[in-house]
């Protein structure tokens, strides 16, 4: 399907094999009625079962639940806009799949959900006041970066200890409440570096820790929150070179945890123009050269 069309809530586009592509469409108003697997808001307006390689490319879908691709590899979704999306885009079970460039307003429930995804990548992407912005479900090798959440209740929720994700150079800021949460164990291997966390309530709230320990938390910086890390059960987490500047409770351990935090600065950071959104180093700032 490609080209410039209006889709309305009279009909969902549903494709069962091959990459056809969504290219500049206007969705409005087009919400999953008949639910695959009882997942119905996860289905999406446009559904594909084995879309490889296929592209969603500068679309707007309003109102609606926009997009789903299932056992699917080398799928595009770029720079595309998302208004008020329920959810804005689910990939199950995909491989090689790249998710870019998108802009997600408002969403009630969340904006993107990764199940079971391998070798994906989330990347520049902008999230602003959505309830739920990122949800990654056993999900393994993945790589969020240089992704932008703003407002909104929750950055990003994991579910079902995906191993080996990258998550870093984002920026979250003025979320309510935790940025990054899991009510099961950590990944294995996940490594969180280089993100910046302003003016939100938890920056990273760790549930526990993988059973090997295996996790790596450094070089970010948190500034102006209500709880930098929190460490809620389950052995010891080692978080090297963090800056957690004017936060209420820079790190806190629950249940009997630990948290080490060699190198840590809690000077001011000396951001360019924070207020601004400006989070490049001044001079003099002591994160300069603190890093691994």
């Amino acid at each position: 399907f490609v080209g410039e069309g209006v889709l309305t809530n009279a009909f969902r586009v549903r494709v069962e094999n091959g990459g056809i592509d969504l290219v500049r469409c206007r969705v409005r108003a087009m919400r999953s009625k008949d639910p695959v697997k009882g997942y119905g808001y996860y289905t999406g307006a446009f559904y594909s079962q084995f879309g490889n390689g296929a592209r969603i490319k500068d679309c707007v879908f309003s109102d609606s639940s926009a997009v789903a691709y299932l056992n699917a590899r080398k799928v595009r979704v770029e720079g595309n806009v998302f208004l008020r999306p329920d959810t804005g885009v689910y990939l199950f079970n995909v491989t090689e799949c790249l998710v870019t460039g998108n802009e997600f307003f408002d969403a009630p429930q969340q904006a993107l959900l990764l199940n079971g995804a391998k070798l994906s990548e989330v990347a520049g992407n902008r999230f602003t006041d959505c309830a739920l912005a990122l949800s990654l479900h056993g999900s393994s090798r993945c790589r969020i970066v240089g992704n932008s959440f703003f407002g909104g209740r929750m950055g990003v929720r994991l579910r079902w200890d995906g191993a080996a994700n990258l998550f870093s150079a984002n920026l979250f800021e003025d979320v309510s409440g935790p940025v990054v949460s899991s009510i099961e164990p950590f990944g294995s291997g996940a490594i969180y570096s280089n993100n910046v966390f302003s003016r939100c309530a938890t920056g990273l709230d760790i549930s526990s820790l993988p059973k090997d320990g295996g996790m790596s938390v450094r070089d970010n910086a948190f500034a102006d929150c209500g709880t930098g890390i929190l460490l809620n059960g389950g052995g010891t987490l080692a978080a090297p070179n963090n800056a957690i500047w004017r936060t209420k409770r820079p790190l806190e351990t629950r249940k009997g945890a630990k948290l080490t935090a060699p190198s840590l600065v809690t000077g001011d950071p000396r951001f360019r123009d924070a207020p601004c959104g400006d989070y490049r180093l001044a001079g003099g700032s002591p994160l300069a050269g603190a890093g691994a």
